[in-house]
C-alpha cells in the first residue's frame, strides 16, 4: 500500500476516496466533490448541479444536517446521504422523511460489506405456462 501511495504522489494522483480507509469524512468529502463535478457537466440540461426542486433541496439539506457525503442518482430521482453511524443515519432519515412528507420514500440502512448481489430474471414458457426464473 505504501508503494502505491508513493507512486500516486509521484504522478500527482490524490488518494482519499477509498471506502476501505477508516476515514468516513474524507471519503464523504471526496464523494460529494465527485457528485458536484459530475453534476456541473449536466447542469445545462439538468437545470443545475443537482436536479432542481426536491432533489437539489434534499442534497442541500443533507449537507446542512451533517451528512458525511451526499449525491443523487442519475438525473436526481434518488438522493443519498452518508452518515457516520446507525443513530446518525436514523436521524437523517427521520429529518428527510419529515421534509418529504407524503411526496417521497426514505430508505435507511448500512452499506453491504460483501458487495452487490446480482440476479438475472428471465421468463420462460414451459408447456404453455409462463414461469419466472432466477438465474
Amino acid at each position: 500500500m505504501r508503494d502505491t501511495v508513493a507512486r500516486a504522489a509521484e504522478y500527482g494522483v490524490a488518494v482519499g476516496a477509498h471506502p476501505g480507509f477508516p476515514d468516513l469524512e474524507g471519503f464523504g468529502r471526496a464523494l460529494s466533490e465527485v457528485q458536484e463535478i459530475t453534476g456541473r457537466w449536466f447542469a445545462s440540461v439538468q437545470g443545475g448541479t443537482f436536479a432542481p426542486g426536491a432533489s437539489g433541496e434534499l442534497v442541500r439539506l443533507l449537507k446542512e444536517w451533517g451528512a458525511s457525503g451526499v449525491g443523487q442518482s442519475s438525473w436526481g430521482p434518488a438522493v443519498y446521504g452518508i452518515a457516520a453511524n446507525e443513530d446518525d443515519g436514523r436521524r437523517l432519515a427521520d429529518r428527510v422523511s419529515t421534509a418529504l412528507g407524503s411526496s417521497g420514500t426514505v430508505f435507511e440502512g448500512p452499506f453491504r460489506s460483501e458487495g452487490a448481489r446480482v440476479w438475472r430474471a428471465a421468463v420462460a414458457e414451459v408447456k404453455g405456462h409462463m414461469a419466472k426464473v432466477k438465474g
